[in-house]
């Protein structure tokens, strides 16, 4: 039986008016800590 591996998402949304506000950063990491993705980017879509 093959072994399953969770992997954790974070992604942080920088509230109006901060400085950088438009970054948005996500993170995927494996249970052991290791980071699998890492981004910084623009989204071209706006959550509200």
């Amino acid at each position: 039986m093959a072994t399953k591996n969770k992997l954790y998402l974070t992604a942080e949304i920088p509230s109006i008016g901060e400085q950088d506000s438009e970054i948005l950063y996500l993170k995927l990491e494996k249970e052991d800590g290791e980071i699998v993705f890492e981004s910084h980017f623009k989204p071209c879509v706006y959550l509200t």
